[in-house]
Order: structure tokens, then C-alpha cells, then sequence
């Protein structure tokens, strides 16, 4: 979080990475969220098109997403709770990606979940302090980096913390990694706390990791959008 402090934004629940010193990978929620399961429709497809291309536009009276390919040409309309559409043509069957979402997993527990949010991963370095935290805080949840040019702090979107002293590797030199960058455990794992007790001091929804414990940490990230922030 000091200089030296990196900050990533993904578009995903929207992944952020917080190194307190401090390296932030923030993961930022673009998905459409619908009721029920997700939506599955068949399409038409006069022209070769990949799902990559394809943008999801929400629209209200009836709660719908339109399908449009890259040059605007509406492919399908999916009205929530409606399973299926179909259109004439050469058509093939996709699922809508329904919304971003980050989860930690320790010893088969999921211990954090999120969906449509910020993933942000803390790294926090020597010189790193509690004001760093609440810097640190502050910026991860007013960053404008949610749809609509937003933040968490105007949406409500939740965050998930996860402490990953790994975003101080220096690899500069040979093929092992240092971590001389990082700062000890017993440093660490009380300005991580820092942030998350700031955050929800500030009226965020924060879920988090478990510190020293072997997470599997996943991520599913819409774009992708990844903003690293240096403070």
C-alpha cells in the first residue's frame, strides 16, 4: 500500500488484489444477474459469430437481456423466467453468463463467496502501516470500476479479502522467486485485518479468506478487467 503497492481490478465479481504495501487485484462484477438458474436459448446465427463477440444488454418491462454481435445486430432477446427462444435461420444453443463471482475454499470449507463483487488479494510489504490499510480501504471501495462507471461504496457490491504475500515475488533475477518484499506473518496477517475492519467500518459487505491456511481461491471474470493500483 506504501509505493511499491500494486492494485489489480478484474471484471469478474470484479477480482481485487490488495497488497498492503500493497498489491490489489480487484475482480469487478460485469454479469447479469437473472432469477432462477441460468437462461438457455437458441439463437440465429446468418453469419459465423463467435459467443465472444456476443454483448448482453439488460432491459426492463419485462425483465429481459438482448443479445447483440459486435456490430449491433440483435441476435436474441431472453426474457427472465422464459427458457428458450427460438429464430429462424442456422441457430445454435448458448448459456448466458449470468453474473461474476470469487469464492475460498480451506479443506473442502468454502470460508468466502461473492458474486457481482470485488475479489481484492493483499500483499503487504515492511513499510506498510495501519494508515496504509485505511488508504488502501478507502480506494478499493470508491474505485469507479464497476459498470456504470460505479463503485462498490455506490452499489453495495460486496468484496472478498484474501491475504496472498506472493504479489511481492521479486523475479527479476534467475528462476526462483524472492520474497525478501514481503513482510513476515505475524507483520501481515493484523494490517489484512486492517482493511477488512476499514472496509466494513465504511459499510462494505466484506467476506475473506483464511490467513496461513492453503486456500483454493477461484475467480470467474467477465471481460477480463484487472487494475492494479500503486499507492
Amino acid at each position: 500500500m506504501s509505493r511499491g503497492t500494486r492494485v489489480a481490478a478484474i471484471s469478474s465479481a470484479v477480482l481485487a488484489l490488495v497488497v498492503v504495501g500493497v498489491i490489489v487485484t480487484v475482480v469487478v462484477g460485469r454479469g447479469h444477474a437473472a432469477a432462477g438458474t441460468g437462461t438457455s436459448a437458441t439463437v440465429a446465427q446468418p453469419a459465423r459469430t463467435s459467443p465472444a463477440d456476443w454483448v448482453f444488454d439488460r432491459a426492463d418491462d419485462p425483465s429481459r437481456t438482448i443479445v447483440r454481435d459486435k456490430a449491433g445486430k440483435q441476435l436474441a432477446v431472453l426474457t427472465d423466467g422464459a427458457r428458450t427462444v427460438d429464430i429462424t435461420g442456422r441457430s445454435r444453443t448458448f448459456r448466458e453468463p449470468r453474473f461474476t463471482r470469487a469464492s475460498v475454499t480451506v479443506d473442502e470449507e468454502v470460508v468466502g463467496d461473492i458474486s457481482d463483487g470485488l475479489l481484492v488479494l493483499v500483499g503487504v510489504t515492511h513499510t506498510d502501516t495501519s494508515t496504509t490499510a485505511q488508504t488502501m480501504a478507502r480506494k478499493v471501495h470508491e474505485l469507479r470500476i464497476l459498470d456504470g462507471e460505479k463503485s462498490a461504496s455506490e452499489t453495495g457490491a460486496p468484496i472478498l479479502v484474501v491475504s496472498q504475500f506472493t504479489l511481492y515475488a521479486d523475479t527479476r533475477r534467475g528462476r526462483r522467486p524472492g520474497w525478501s518484499a514481503a513482510a513476515p506473518a505475524e507483520v501481515a496477517e493484523p494490517l489484512v485485518q486492517a482493511v477488512v475492519d476499514a472496509l466494513t467500518s465504511r459499510g462494505a459487505v466484506v467476506a475473506t479468506g483464511r490467513f496461513r491456511a492453503h486456500m483454493l481461491v477461484e475467480s470467474v471474470n467477465v471481460g477480463p478487467q484487472t487494475v492494479i493500483i500503486d499507492l
